[in-house]
C-alpha cells in the first residue's frame, strides 16, 4: 500500500504496527513487521537491532535481491545517488533506515511516523526482555525445585542408610551384652566373659566410625576441618592400611599388588591414613574378589598414589556420581553410608590435591590421588 500522503494513513500503520508487535514472539519477528510497515511510506528499509537484521522492499525481487547482500552495500544503496530521498532514526537499540527511489521527498509526518514506529520496538523489545526474564527465573525456580527435591530425596535415603548402619552394630553390641550378663550369671570363666566384651568393644568402634565419619561430612561441608601437618612418609600409611586389611581382603579373596615408591611429604597424618583407608575398603568390596593393586610414585612435587581393582566397573553415570554424597554405586551389595569416597576426595582436595576415577564397564576401576609433597 502506498500513503505518502495524508496522516490518517499514518496513523493506521502505527496502529496496525502496534498491534502486531504487541504479539511478536522474538526479536527477529519485531524487526521484520517494522521494516514490513515502514515500506508503506517508502520503497526500501532496513532494520538493524543488534545482531538482528531485516530488510523488506515494495518490489518484491528488490526485496530478494537486497536481503542478499551485506550491510555495507546497503547502506551505500539508501545514500546512492540512484536513490532520492533517505530517511534515518538511530537510537540506543540500532538504526532504521528508509528510502524513495523516486523523487518524492519525505515530509516531517514520515519522520514523526520513523520515530514513533522505534518507539513501538522499544516497547516490544521491552515486553520481549521482561519475559525473557520472567522465563529466566521460572527456569531457575524450577532448577532450585528440582535441587530441593533432589536433597529431601538424598536426605530421606541418607536416613533410612544412617538408621541401619547405626542400628546393625547397636543390635550387636545389644546381643553381646545380654551375653555377658548370661555368662555373669552362670559363673562362667572370665575368658568366656572377655571374648564376649571384646565383641561388644568391636561394634563399638564400629559405631564410633560411623559416628566420626558423619562428623567428617559435616565439618567438611561447613569448610571448618583443620589439618595438623607434619612430615610423613605416604609409603609407611600405605603399608600399615594394607596390614589392617590383610584380613578382610583374604576373606574377600583379594590379594594386594604393591609398587610403592617412597613419597615423603607433609600431610595431615590422620587424614591421608582416612583417604587410603577408604580407597583399600572400597577396592576391597567393589573388585569382587580381584587383587587390588596398589602403586605409589613421586615426581618432587606431588605424590600419586593408584589404588585399582578388576571388579564389574563403573557406567559413565556411575564414575560421575561415584563421590557425591550418600552415593553407594551398587545399593544391593554395598555396605556403610555411601560417604566413604565422598570424604576421601574432599580430604585430598583440602590438602591442596585431588581425586579421581578412570573405570568403564567390565574393567575396573582406578582411583588416583595426588598430593602435593608441601
Amino acid at each position: 500500500m502506498n500513503i505518502t500522503g495524508g496522516t490518517r494513513g499514518r496513523v493506521h500503520v502505527l496502529a496496525d504496527l502496534s498491534k502486531a508487535l504487541a504479539f511478536a514472539p522474538s526479536r527477529d519477528r519485531v524487526a521484520e513487521l517494522c521494516a514490513r510497515h515502514l515500506v508503506a511510506i517508502a520503497d526500501g528499509c532496513v532494520v538493524e537491532l543488534g545482531r538482528t537484521i531485516a530488510v523488506e522492499h515494495r518490489r518484491a525481487e528488490a526485496a530478494d535481491s537486497l536481503r542478499g547482500v551485506g550491510l555495507v552495500y546497503l547502506h551505500a544503496h539508501a545514500a546512492s545517488h540512484e536513490v532520492h530521498a533517505q530517511l534515518l532514526l538511530e537510537a540506543a537499540l540500532g538504526r532504521i533506515t528508509a528510502w524513495r527511489d523516486e523523487v518524492v521527498p519525505f515530509a516531517d509526518e514520515d519522520l514523526a511516523l520513523l520515530r514513533a514506529c522505534g518507539d513501538q520496538v522499544e516497547l516490544a523489545f521491552g515486553r520481549l526482555a521482561h519475559r525473557d526474564a520472567e522465563a529466566r527465573e521460572h527456569a531457575r525456580a524450577l532448577e532450585h525445585a528440582h535441587h530441593l527435591h533432589e536433597l529431601v530425596a538424598a536426605r530421606d535415603e541418607f536416613l533410612s542408610i544412617a538408621s541401619h548402619e547405626l542400628r546393625t552394630p547397636i543390635s550387636a553390641m545389644s546381643l553381646q551384652l545380654e551375653m555377658i550378663e548370661r555368662l555373669i550369671d552362670r559363673g562362667a570363666p572370665i575368658a568366656d566373659v572377655r571374648a564376649r566384651a571384646g565383641g561388644a568393644k568391636a561394634m563399638l568402634g564400629r559405631l564410633a566410625g560411623l559416628v566420626d565419619r558423619l562428623l567428617d561430612v559435616t565439618r567438611l561441608s561447613a569448610g571448618k576441618l583443620v589439618l595438623e601437618r607434619d612430615q610423613m612418609e605416604l609409603r609407611e600409611v600405605v603399608r600399615d592400611v594394607c596390614d589392617r586389611f590383610a584380613g578382610l581382603a583374604h576373606e574377600a579373596g583379594s590379594v594386594f599388588e604393591l609398587d610403592l615408591d617412597a613419597a615423603p611429604g607433609r600431610w595431615d597424618r590422620v587424614r591421608v591414613d582416612q583417604i587410603v583407608t577408604n580407597l583399600i575398603a572400597n577396592a576391597i568390596e567393589y573388585g569382587a574378589g580381584t587383587p587390588v593393586a596398589i602403586t605409589l610414585t613421586s615426581d618432587g612435587r606431588e605424590a600419586r598414589l593408584a589404588v585399582a581393582d578388576r571388579g564389574p566397573g563403573l557406567s559413565a553415570a556411575e564414575a560421575a556420581r561415584v563421590f557425591d554424597k550418600f552415593v553407594r554405586v551398587s545399593p544391593e551389595t554395598g555396605t556403610g553410608l555411601g560417604l566413604g569416597l565422598y570424604v576421601a576426595r574432599e580430604l585430598a582436595r583440602a590438602h591442596g590435591g585431588d581425586l579421581v576415577v578412570e573405570s568403564s564397564p567390565g574393567d575396573g576401576a582406578r582411583f588416583l590421588v595426588t598430593l602435593p609433597l608441601a
